[in-house]
């Protein structure tokens, strides 16, 4: 059992390595966050993770994966260089030299390290520094991402593949051109409009007119094929909460069920906590990024649950408290100041926050 458990978890690495190779740093991170439970004690997943939100200019998240890459293996050149990196951008010059100097240590030649250690003796004040990464010269310090393949194989594989799609792009074209749109969603369709669309009698937490609710099924079509799920959600919610009839609210779970779980590097339309408590039906199923501090931590074996208290990561503003469950491994001790991007999940009296993906919150940064 052992063995088989050790053969999908070095397939799994096999694809975020292929991923990573191929600078697909979001795929990447997409990919592995999910599966912290498995890989706890993994220099490549956490040196892959870390490398790749610096990439994608999550500094936080690469700060804490690397920081874990290098407990697992304290000389690896990509990790300090990494460090040395992420902490410039925290404007830890301090940090940042200490990285560099054991680089050149390991690498005596190693030219990143050089750079950075010939910009610090510049002796570069907050505001040289915070021009240097403004610029967008800072990605030329981090660690190099290598292809595991010769250039030219590339260079072939992509000629055929253009020559395929084009191809197929021009007698797709000749033939009846359509783009390219989420299909599932448009089969998804309601009644023709001589059927009754609402009922005339009940209680409901919203009330509109036929013209509306087709309005509003309409609108959350749109959003789902712009792939502005959230605000799609916010519509279904609409529909299912409302006097639209059986039908129509089925259909709305139906468009409801293919919203796509974000993450960090491509979350957009978030709600704030003020929102999603004002009118909390709305909001069932959408993702928000809220900010807090953890508190009354519990770790099990599968999961982890904590209070967060909303707001309240600087200890200045406190917006309230939300139960969180967690069912990947995570780095979280009481008091940790963290962001979350979650799920908000409604309950007869309460809501509560599905954990998609956290990252603690380092202060400056």
């Amino acid at each position: 059992m052992k063995d088989i458990k050790k053969t999908k978890q070095k397939k799994s690495l096999a694809k975020a390595k292929r991923l990573f190779q191929g600078k697909n740093f979001k795929a990447v991170i997409d990919y592995l966050e999910p599966l912290i439970f498995k890989y706890r004690e993994s220099f490549s997943f956490y040196y892959m993770l870390g490398t790749s939100c610096l990439y994608q200019g999550d500094f936080g998240g690469a700060l804490s994966y690397l920081r874990r890459a290098h407990q697992l293996q304290d000389e690896h050149v990509g990790t300090l260089l990494g460090l040395a990196a992420a902490n410039l951008k925290k404007r830890d010059a301090e940090q940042a030299l200490k990285h560099w100097l054991r680089v050149a240590e390991l690498d005596a030649h190693n030219k990143k390290a050089q750079r950075g250690l010939e910009l610090l003796k510049k002796g570069m004040s907050e505001d040289h520094i915070a021009a240097f990464i403004d610029s967008g010269r800072l990605q030329k310090l981090f660690p190099q991402v290598k292809k595991s393949f010769p250039f030219y194989i590339f260079l072939i594989a992509a000629g055929v593949a253009l020559l395929i799609m084009t191809v197929y792009v021009v007698g797709d074209y000749l033939l009846s051109y359509t783009p390219a749109t989420r299909s599932e969603v448009e089969k998804v369709t309601i009644t023709p409009s001589h059927a009754p669309l609402i009922e005339y009698s009940g209680d409901f937490r919203y009330t509109y007119s036929e013209q509306e609710v087709s309005d509003i099924f309409k609108q959350a079509k749109q959003y789902f094929l712009r792939y502005r799920d959230n605000l799609a959600v916010v519509e279904c919610n609409r529909l299912i909460n409302s006097n639209a009839v059986f039908g129509i609210k089925e259909k709305a779970k139906i468009l409801k069920g293919y919203a796509i779980k974000p993450a960090f590097t491509d979350f957009k339309d978030g709600f704030s906590f003020e929102e999603v408590f004002s009118e909390p039906l709305l909001y069932d199923g959408c993702y928000v990024m809220w900010k807090g501090k953890v508190t009354n931590l519990t770790v099990g074996e599968d999961n982890i649950s904590f209070d967060f208290l909303v707001g309240y990561h600087e200890e200045k503003e406190f917006k309230g408290v939300v139960p969180v469950e967690v069912d990947f491994a995570a780095n979280i001790e009481n008091g940790f100041a963290m962001e979350l991007l979650a799920e908000v999940l409604v309950h007869d009296t309460y809501i509560s926050l599905k954990v998609a993906s956290l990252r603690k919150l380092i202060p400056g940064m």
